[in-house]
């Protein structure tokens, strides 16, 4: 609804208030001592996206081999996802 999300709009971080990556970028481009191009701002959004991306599968993929390697630590994530989601 209108009220929650103005709610969310009110989370402060060292007194200013929070804002969303693409709206720090635009505020930034709106600063004159700032180059800052719209193309500049969509090769930034898409680093971002992408390279997250890739960062999280590539950890994914990590630790899943590495508990293949090392059963006795499976053991023990399995046992710990089993006490969590019952």
């Amino acid at each position: 609804s209108l009220k929650e999300r103005a709610d969310t709009r009110d989370i402060y971080w060292h007194g200013k208030p929070r804002q969303a990556f693409l709206d720090l970028l635009l505020n930034t481009q709106k600063n004159t001592d700032n180059t800052l191009s719209d193309l500049d701002i969509r090769d930034e959004v898409n680093t971002f996206i992408f390279e997250g991306h890739g960062t999280i599968s590539i950890n994914l993929s990590w630790t899943v081999f590495l508990l293949s390697c090392y059963p006795q630590f499976q053991k023990r994530v399995h046992e710990e996802l089993d006490d969590i989601f019952a």
